[in-house]
């Protein structure tokens, strides 16, 4: 029960904690970490996805609100994309780190 805590709390401040000495080269917490970035991209496609619907309903002729939506949406867009840079960055980083030791 403690990991799943620790793994939910390093997902939401995106402070991972990959310390040869407590946990194994490409172990579980390292997993982990790349399926955080399988998420964080499915998470970044729908939400991309949602915001150009909107910008398109709009273009046809839709109603204001979704043009409000869309733009509300995109920073958050922008947000989502830079947050799964860095991380695939941090898991690219990592791996290299493992690689050397291994």
């Amino acid at each position: 029960m403690e990991i799943i805590g620790e793994v939910l709390v390093e997902f939401l401040t995106g402070l991972a904690d990959f310390d040869e000495r407590k946990y194994p080269p490409f172990g579980l917490r390292y997993w982990l970490g790349w399926l955080a970035v399988v998420a964080n991209l499915l998470l970044l496609g729908f939400l991309g996805f949602v915001t150009v619907v909107f910008f398109l309903v709009f273009m046809k002729g839709g109603d204001w609100l979704l043009l409000v939506s869309g733009l509300l949406l995109a920073p958050f867009l922008l947000f989502w994309f830079l947050k799964t840079m860095g991380h695939i960055r941090k898991m690219w980083r990592v791996t290299l780190y493992y690689k050397q030791l291994s």
